[in-house]
């Protein structure tokens, strides 16, 4: 596999840190579903209208494929929690393979998704509005349950080649993902984070961003890079390493950048690390302060935005078996990283 030059920037978080010890690569634990779900032909919300779909019907992080020939009904009044419990899917309707067949989906009630969940329409599938008295067929939420988009009314029917995100509709476009997405999940190895993920097909794929945030809202960061296979269409295994993943819970994304510099992302994943010690005051000038478990603070490293240990044995001090000190006078300004047996902190030394 390909790995791409990592680049090294200095942030509020262990980018740094991470981008320079990482040495190996090969996309919630995951709270996401990671099937790719196949239609044989029925209502939405019964288990026997899918396979290969976990034993029921699509969940959040699903991949859903509704074949040439086989229709699906939406038959609830609310597929889906109608707030920002809705599932984030992608929604395939046909096949792209230019045999004049095509897929089909009826709405005879409204399908919620989360936002940025796509429904993509290939050539020759086509959208029935089953209750023509129920305006709204699709709804896309927000994570914090305010609409972000709908699909109404007489815009459900249509025939393909059209992609609909969060209620915009563009026609004569087949899938706005250049790579599609399998499974994406985390591991917890240890101190680690292993992402794994897998891509069914790949068409003009540069390469992956791995980005890291600590609320799964914004502020996320690049933690890594990994070149992508450029066209394919048989599955691709790649994972990635977090060395020092954020206390707590970190969520992950990936994003799929190709070669004119378009990008889609995958959905979210989360991994959570214990957190058994805690550093103050930081910013911190001076003296740091660590607490937490003696077994826990028995074992004290820092290192510098590089990746690089800097040696402080002789400069820590015990106040009590859970209480430590860490002088800090001579380390040059910056963002470091504390580690103690089993958690990571940032910090800014002034």
């Amino acid at each position: 596999m390909k790995i791409k030059n990592l680049h090294i920037e200095t942030s509020t978080t262990l980018k740094a840190v991470i981008l320079g010890i990482i040495a190996l690569y090969s996309n919630i634990s995951t709270t996401n579903a990671q099937n790719t779900c196949v239609a044989l032909g029925g209502n939405w919300n019964n288990s026997g209208t899918w396979s290969s779909c976990g034993g029921g019907i699509p969940q959040d992080g699903d991949v859903v494929r509704i074949p040439d020939n086989v229709s699906v009904t939406v038959n609830a009044s609310n597929q889906y929690g109608a707030d920002g419990s809705a599932p984030f899917i992608h929604l395939y309707v046909g096949d792209d393979d230019g045999d004049g067949d095509g897929g089909h989906i009826s709405f005879d009630g409204k399908l919620n998704l989360r936002e940025g969940s796509t429904f993509i329409v290939y050539d020759n599938s086509f959208t029935t509005d089953d209750a023509p008295g129920s305006s709204e067929k699709i709804r896309w939420w927000t994570s914090s349950g305010n609409p972000a988009g709908t699909l109404s009314g007489s815009a459900t029917s249509f025939t393909g080649p059209v992609t609909v995100v969060d209620g915009s509709v563009d026609p004569g476009i087949n899938d706005p993902l250049p790579v599609e997405f399998g499974f994406f999940y985390a591991e917890k190895k240890q101190e680690s984070t292993i992402l794994h993920w897998t891509t069914l097909i790949e068409e003009n794929n540069d390469y992956f961003t791995i980005e890291r945030s600590e609320n799964g809202l914004h502020g996320w960061e690049e933690i890594g890079t990994i070149g992508g296979a450029g066209n394919s269409s048989t599955v691709i295994n790649y994972s990635f390493t977090d060395y020092f993943p954020l206390s707590g819970i970190s969520y992950y994304r990936i994003k799929q950048t190709d070669y004119d510099g378009q990008f889609a992302y995958s959905t979210i994943v989360t991994c959570t690390q214990n957190n058994t010690s805690s550093v103050f005051p930081n910013p911190v000038s001076g003296t740091l302060n660590i607490t937490g478990d003696e077994l826990e603070i028995s074992n004290i490293r820092v290192y510098n935005n590089l990746g690089e240990e800097i040696a402080v044995d002789n400069k820590i001090s015990s106040v009590s078996n859970q209480h430590k000190r860490l002088n800090l006078e001579g380390i040059s300004s910056g963002i470091y990283f504390i580690s103690t047996s089993s958690t990571r902190h940032t910090i800014h030394i002034q």
